[in-house]
């Protein structure tokens, strides 16, 4: 929520998108300020029109958010498991009362937290991890520094790389850069 300028996100990300074959889906909340978890749904349906209209690769489908768009995120990813195989969440905690599902041979997920480490969010988002990894989900981490901020062209291009990476078995958190 809250991007008012598509087109700014659109150019940061084209590169990303030519260099790793992907396509960007930016759907936008009902309320600028926030997303509701009745917008699942609708995230949903912007994903099937996707499906209807271009071939995609199901393995490469990851869901990407920033604070309270993480949120969102982990939430669509979790109940949309038989389609999304990927998480990006930037400087954002697993959702308080979210519960991970558990691991799913045939609907593999990996987690790409990225995170700062002085983030006023570092310890939550650190015990989400630590509940992933429990649960057998490859977890990666970018770290940004010691202040939240947006992406460098090059940290983008390391998420596309990741998210390349998601139609190889065994290779979720290859992306230099990153550390599981």
């Amino acid at each position: 929520p809250g991007t008012k300028d598509s087109t700014a996100l659109i150019d940061q990300w084209k590169d990303v998108c030519a260099k790793h074959d992907l396509i960007l889906l930016a759907p936008r909340s009902q309320d600028p300020t926030r997303w509701q978890p009745t917008e699942i749904g609708f995230v949903r349906k912007t994903i099937d029109q996707v499906f209807g209209q271009y071939r995609i690769d199901p393995s490469r489908i990851a869901i990407h958010g920033r604070e309270g768009g993480a949120a969102m995120a982990y939430l669509v990813t979790f109940s949309q498991r038989d389609v999304v195989r990927g998480v990006i969440a930037e400087d954002a905690p697993l959702p308080l009362g979210l519960r991970a599902p558990m691991p799913e041979p045939l609907q593999p997920l990996a987690v790409l937290a990225i995170q700062a480490r002085q983030s006023s969010l570092r310890s939550r988002i650190d015990a989400g991890l630590e509940q992933l990894r429990a649960q057998k989900f490859p977890v990666s981490v970018m770290e940004l520094g010691d202040q939240p901020r947006l992406l460098s062209a090059t940290e983008r291009l390391l998420v596309g790389r990741w998210i390349e990476g998601l139609s190889r078995l065994g290779l979720f958190s290859t992306a230099i850069g990153c550390r599981s």
